[in-house]
């Protein structure tokens, strides 16, 4: 039994007052529980099966889900580090070495 049937089993036991508040709670159950139908298109499930080793649509479609998700999130990520590097390279572009970096480099190599 699931809980959106045993909530309105109990709504018809309780009293009236409870009974509001329990089918509340049922019509946000269903809502949640409800199974969605969609309308796929099969040539392009055929080939998704090819690439996944989804065997049924169900698995495929959350194999596809999880692939978004993690897509979306690593090119989100991407954009925050591209953004934060363009702040920091405007903020280091107004700095300056004391000396130039050759010399830099020239001291290193004599070991001073």
């Amino acid at each position: 039994m699931r809980l959106c049937d045993a909530a309105y089993r109990a709504a018809i036991v309780r009293s009236r007052k409870d009974s509001a508040k329990l089918k509340i709670l049922y019509t946000l159950c269903i809502i949640w529980c409800m199974r969605t139908n969609v309308v796929l298109n099969e040539e392009l499930v055929r080939e998704a099966m090819r690439y996944s080793k989804a065997r049924t649509k169900r698995a495929l479609i959350e194999d596809a889900l999880q692939t978004l998700v993690r897509v979306r999130g690593e090119e989100s990520r991407r954009q925050s580090y591209q953004e934060r590097l363009v702040v920091l390279q405007r903020r280091v572009a107004g700095l300056t070495f004391r000396e130039s970096s050759t010399d830099l480099i020239r001291q290193d190599r004599e070991g001073a």
